[in-house]
């Protein structure tokens, strides 16, 4: 853990139980963002997802298929 990171826990152990418990709330919403980035899908793109998540048998492919394919394209 970094050296302000242990400060501030310290000062915090410090303050009454409703700010200890706001402060906690406010770092578990900094940790929870940091671990779900935004991603916003348009109507079109859902409805795409949602078509091939529905197949029965989709064509998969190895990281190499998948390598050689995005060399292809120039990727």
């Amino acid at each position: 853990m970094s050296q302000l990171l242990e400060q501030a826990l310290e000062r915090l152990r410090e303050l009454p139980q409703a700010e200890q418990d706001l402060a906690g709330v406010e770092l578990m919403n900094f940790v929870k963002h940091i671990d779900t980035p935004e991603i916003q899908l348009s109507d079109e793109q859902l409805a795409e997802v949602d078509r091939r998540l529905a197949k029965k048998n989709p064509k998969t492919l190895t990281m190499a298929e998948l390598d050689a394919r995005l060399k292809r394209r120039g990727i």
